[in-house]
């Protein structure tokens, strides 16, 4: 024999569960009015003008594979798979978050990425994603220890001698030194 029970829950917590319904759907339509606003200056700041370093690398690009490509040529991209120089160490050197990025020849280097300007090509973990317009920025990353110790928390650096800058100046970092 089956036996249903019937709950009947209080009138004061009826209430508070259509208040707090009321007050979610209205922090809903306040944050649709503000966000695309603030999404839109944040877009605003993060643009690199064209022809510099940091913006998104088209086809004229050079693709570098290695070091020596990098050393090569003045300005490049690198082809990574997926999000995968997220995965690996990082960390703090001056102010800027560098990551780990392996370079097709299988090279480890210190890359600080402009996020903003990264293209994925098929899907996001596991498709190809191109980086954006880079240089080399001579540094000597050994000098500070603790650095050292998050960006080669798996795999060592190949070089310590420089780092890639793919952000350039931002259009937010150029009003704050003004």
């Amino acid at each position: 024999m089956i036996v249903i029970r019937y709950h009947i829950l209080r009138f004061d917590i009826w209430l508070c569960l259509a208040l707090s319904v009321l007050i979610a759907f209205g922090a809903g339509k306040i944050a649709n009015k503000i966000l695309p606003e603030k999404y839109e200056e944040h877009k605003a700041e993060h643009i690199v003008d064209a022809g510099e370093i940091g913006e998104v690398a088209d086809d004229t690009v050079f693709r570098a594979q290695n070091i020596e490509d990098l050393l090569s040529h003045d300005t490049f991209t690198v082809i990574s798979p997926g999000i995968e120089y997220r995965n690996r160490g990082a960390g703090y050197y001056n102010g800027m978050y560098l990551y780990q990025l392996t370079l097709p020849s299988g090279e480890m280097v210190a890359a600080c990425i402009n996020a903003d300007s990264v293209v994925n090509d098929g899907e996001y973990f596991s498709g190809n994603s191109t980086l954006p317009v880079g240089r080399i920025v001579k540094a000597d990353l050994a000098e500070e220890k603790t650095f050292l110790e998050q960006i080669e928390f798996k795999t060592p650096l190949d070089r310590k001698d420089f780092y890639i800058d793919m952000v350039g100046k931002l259009k937010s970092q150029a009003r704050n030194h003004l």
